[in-house]
């Protein structure tokens, strides 16, 4: 922590704290059944019409739809992590 306080940029950030920088992403369990089967995500048990958004590991949407019982993933990058929300849940999947 001292380092940064005194490194050339950083001593001029104002209230440097250190935390635990852990996301809840990866504990969080949906309140939904979720596959990967065939180059598909499968959602059971969520609203039809509900907004399903996805994400790359940037940050940038890569896939919005509404929700019906599958949505063609074949298209996103394979070996690939993916953050997905649906109304106000979030979980993440790898494409594999």
């Amino acid at each position: 922590m001292e380092k940064y306080k005194s490194a050339t940029y950083w001593k001029d950030f104002k209230n440097i704290e250190e935390i635990d920088d852990k996301t809840s992403i990866l504990s969080l369990k949906p309140e939904f059944d979720f596959s990967i089967e065939n180059g598909a995500l499968r959602l059971n048990d969520i609203l039809k019409n509900e907004m399903i958004s996805i994400y790359n590991m940037a940050g940038q949407l890569v896939k919005r739809t509404t929700a019906n019982s599958s949505i063609d993933i074949s298209d996103l990058q394979r070996n690939a992590i993916y953050v997905v929300k649906v109304g106000g849940q979030t979980f993440k999947f790898i494409n594999k």
